[in-house]
């Protein structure tokens, strides 16, 4: 039980197309990931490694009260990254696992290794698409986040939520009100999202590797499957804010 984590494994696609065009965009990426929440929060630890990012939880009791506590935090810490790379051409793929893991430096070589971190490498390589994907253990403790099956084992998560509230009728009907969306916290990130159903919209039939294509086909289908009546809406617009907001 001491030795088990619950480990968020981030892997940034595209990595090493990246590091051989442009050095400048790996800083900046590198600057976005040191900006994150998750360095911040006493409760977890982050390590990072070219493309791989983990973050985990230092302690835990075992009572149901942390399993939500730990759930909940990860995957807000999932939604911070995407949030902050949304319109600058970077994409990542994550999973959320539960099991054993070790970090240690007891010396001068740090040790990071166990099976979750085994079983989240495994996972992640086998999804075609973008995003979060939650395994079956870990999202019986999520309570907050929308979540579709993806496999046997595994769940696409909506980090969207203000998709979700619009979704829920806050805004009403179509077009939506400016009016409403005005100095609430609820709607943080509704903007973004727009911008990145834009891009994922675009890149899913145009992107000149059809291995990148497939991803994103992949996760809009996910999205289309949640949110068909809004996206439609956003499409007739051309995502534009303009007309999608009166």
């Amino acid at each position: 039980m001491a030795n088990n984590k619950y480990l968020l494994y981030i892997d940034i696609l595209g990595f090493s197309n990246l590091v051989f065009e442009s050095e400048k965009r790996v800083i900046e990426l590198y600057n976005i990931i040191d900006s994150l929440n998750c360095h911040n929060h006493d409760a977890f630890k982050t390590i990072v490694f070219s493309d791989t990012m983990l973050v985990y939880n230092i302690d835990y009791h075992g009572i149901e009260a942390d399993d939500r506590y730990l759930v909940m935090f990860l995957i807000e810490f999932a939604q911070n990254l995407l949030y902050q790379t949304i319109g600058k051409d970077y994409y990542f793929r994550a999973t959320l696992v539960y099991g054993e893991f070790i970090h240690s430096t007891p010396d001068k070589v740090e040790r990071f290794y166990g099976k979750a971190l085994i079983d989240a490498y495994n996972k992640e390589k086998q999804i075609i698409g973008t995003g979060l994907y939650i395994d079956d253990r870990c999202n019986k403790y999520n309570n907050i986040f929308k979540t579709e099956k993806y496999n046997n084992d595994l769940s696409f998560v909506y980090l969207t939520q203000s998709m979700d509230r619009i979704l829920m009728g806050y805004l009403g009907d179509f077009p939506y009100s400016k009016f409403l969306t005005k100095d609430m916290d609820m709607f943080y990130g509704l903007k973004k999202d727009i911008k990145m159903f834009k891009t994922i919209y675009y890149l899913k039939d145009n992107h000149p590797d059809p291995k990148v294509r497939a991803k994103h086909q992949s996760t809009w289908s996910f999205y289309e499957k949640r949110y068909s009546t809004i996206l439609k809406g956003f499409v007739d617009s051309d995502f534009k804010i303009k007309k999608i907001f009166k």
